[in-house]
């Protein structure tokens, strides 16, 4: 579905963690797709030049969930963001 994010049309806060390569569902992917997935430092940046107003912010040394992983600087990110 990333195709379907440059539709929004709403001020848009992408965070990622660095290490991040969750893959839902990708027990179900076929073999030969598999080192396909989970290829966030490419995408995370072309998801953020095409969602118009994206707001990327990336956390070094975490993986899928920054708010668990840090809480005190990801709320900082994110509190500033919402400003």
């Amino acid at each position: 579905m990333i195709y379907e994010l440059s539709n929004l049309k709403v001020k848009t806060l992408l965070i990622v963690g660095d290490r991040d390569n969750t893959v839902i569902g990708n027990v179900w992917a076929p073999t030969d797709r598999k080192p396909l997935l989970g290829h966030y430092k490419m995408l995370r940046k072309q998801v953020a030049v095409s969602v118009l107003g994206c707001t990327l912010i990336e956390f070094a040394d975490l993986g899928h969930a920054p708010l668990i992983q840090d809480p005190a600087a990801f709320h900082d990110k994110l509190l500033g963001w919402l400003g």
